[in-house]
């Protein structure tokens, strides 16, 4: 009995022993996953999103996010399935999950379709559709936003705003105005009101000049002293007095040129408040101290010349005419001077005339000089003690209202004396821009192309904020810069003249933008241009320009 059960369990212990082999022959395991089918899985495609607006001519971005569980995508795939009639598009890097192309000018839908392929050939594929609109459609909400949330930001220092942004190649020109244009009366701002345009009116003083040049009465290298005799000058001065450089006088021999590019060496007899003989100064003095001065009721060409001579501004200069920049009031007065000899009539008729007329600039004006019914808007001017620590009385300080104090700002008609509007404004530098104020080629190449260094002389008001380059230079009666913007290398380049009371007016390259803007503040660091070139460099407006 003992052996037949020893038998019973040796066949039984064979029996398991040959199934186990079996099934381990027959590729079986005894690990339940092992016993799953292996399953491949095709990628997983997440868009950013799959219906997306754009503005013509701005960066188009084609973001999706793709996965696999294998971990072996092979390839990635951008293409066009349909767009508008006439619409090109040119991906950048179609085999990019991320990439980019410049939106054409044909508004409309434009449907995209992203594969991704594995190594085992399992694909994936989802739709986006982006929808162009136009630079309007797309624009305007947003710049309103802008120019509303910059004057809230700056509103303590700041009472009206105005800005105007013209897209020629597009035919698409924006503005508006928020803010009080009288503080006083409650009058709300407006994209029509008029503003002091300050040193914006050098480019007009030179403007008027170049159409001297253009109509035959001069030249651009001609010296002054074979336009002016020491009778035009205050009594007891030649014009040789007007350049002394190591005793020698050398007044005659300033150009044209020279005056419009302020290299004539002369110091600048506008002093900003920093000395209490100059014209400015005085004037705001008059105004706040208890005993004012007698003062003239206007400012004639005389006796700004007599003011300059008299502290002796052209005298123990620091260098020849021609040598180098320094920015300066003086110049565009005598270049004043010079276009009143000529056309024996006052600077602001002959500006009125040779300028304003023909390009149909109907409400700018010399202020004071002129009568007109466009009253200047509220102006300030922020003097405070971090800028002049305890040089200037205490009763001057204090963030002042230029206009309802009535400071009398007829000290410097040349260089800082026109009032005019956003509209003018632009009319003028796109007769500037688009040559149809002067005629002769010579001369329109010289105003475009002419150019000297500023070195570390930036001028009155001149800049644009964060990211500027080298320091710019000048042409003739133009400021020219070249700067950065933000966090991009895109290198954006400027032409056109800004002023102390907050006045910029520029074309900026390579977008082919002209933004001009009015802020009505001497002293702050609100800057709308910068602000809007900001916006179009951050949705990428023209950005393969380049």
């Amino acid at each position: 009995m003992k052996f037949k059960n020893n038998k019973k369990i040796v066949m039984k212990y064979l029996f398991v022993l040959g199934f186990t082999l079996s099934l381990a022959a027959c590729g079986g395991s005894s690990d339940p996953k092992a016993k799953m089918p292996t399953t491949q899985t095709a990628p997983v495609i997440i868009l950013a999103t799959d219906n997306i607006e754009y503005m013509q001519s701005a960066r188009v971005t084609l973001a999706a996010s793709i996965s696999d569980q294998e971990n072996n995508i092979d390839a990635i795939k951008w293409t066009l399935l349909s767009s508008p009639e006439g619409a090109e598009v040119t991906i950048e890097d179609s085999t990019k999950q991320n990439t980019q192309f410049l939106a054409p000018n044909v508004l409309g839908e434009y449907k995209f379709n992203l594969t991704a392929t594995d190594t085992d050939g399992l694909e994936s594929s989802k739709e986006m559709l982006i929808n162009i609109v136009s630079i309007e459609e797309y624009l305007v909400p947003r710049l309103e936003e802008l120019i509303n949330n910059h004057f809230q930001e700056h509103k303590a220092l700041v009472s009206n705003m105005a800005l105007r942004v013209n897209f020629e190649e597009f035919g698409f020109v924006w503005q508006s105005a928020v803010g009080l244009a009288d503080v006083s009366e409650k009058i709300e701002m407006t994209e029509n009101d008029s503003f002091r345009i300050a040193s914006v009116s050098k480019n007009m003083t030179a403007a008027t000049a170049l159409k001297l040049i253009d109509l035959g009465h001069f030249t651009l290298d001609t010296p002054i002293g074979d336009i002016l005799v020491d009778t035009d000058l205050p009594e007891g001065y030649s014009v040789d007095d007007l350049h002394v450089k190591d005793g020698i006088k050398r007044g005659k021999t300033i150009t044209i040129r020279q005056l419009m590019d302020h290299s004539s060496g002369i110091r600048n007899f506008i002093s900003y408040l920093g000395d209490p003989e100059s014209p400015d100064y005085l004037e705001f003095e008059s105004v706040f101290s208890n005993e004012p001065r007698t003062l003239p009721a206007l400012w004639t060409s005389q006796l700004i010349l007599s003011n300059m001579l008299d502290r002796g501004l052209t005298k123990n200069l620091d260098t020849l005419s021609g040598e180098a920049f320094l920015y300066s009031n003086s110049g565009t007065h005598l270049l004043g001077v010079v276009i009143e000899k000529v056309t024996n009539t006052p600077l602001h008729d002959a500006m009125k005339d040779l300028v304003f007329m023909p390009l149909n600039m109907d409400s700018t004006y010399m202020d004071m000089h002129q009568q007109s019914l466009a009253i200047p808007v509220d102006h300030y001017y922020d003097v405070n003690e971090s800028d002049y620590g305890d040089s200037l009385p205490a009763y001057m300080y204090g963030n002042q209202n230029i206009i309802e104090l009535g400071i009398n700002t007829s000290y410097n008609p040349a260089g800082s004396g026109i009032v005019s509007t956003l509209a003018d404004l632009d009319r003028f530098y796109a007769a500037l821009k688009h040559n149809t104020l002067i005629v002769d080629e010579a001369l329109q190449q010289e105003l475009h192309n002419w150019e000297i260094d500023e070195g570390d002389d930036e001028g009155e008001g001149e800049g644009e904020g964060e990211g500027e380059g080298d320091g710019g230079g000048y042409g003739l009666g133009m400021d020219i810069r070249s700067y950065t913007v933000g966090n991009s290398n895109h290198n954006y380049t400027y032409r056109g003249h800004s002023g102390i009371w907050g006045v910029e007016a520029f074309d900026y390259q390579p977008i082919d933008v002209r933004i001009i803007a009015w802020i009505n503040q001497a002293n702050t660091e609100a800057d709308l241009n910068l602000e809007v070139l900001s916006m179009l460099d951050e949705i990428g407006f023209k950005y393969t320009s380049f």
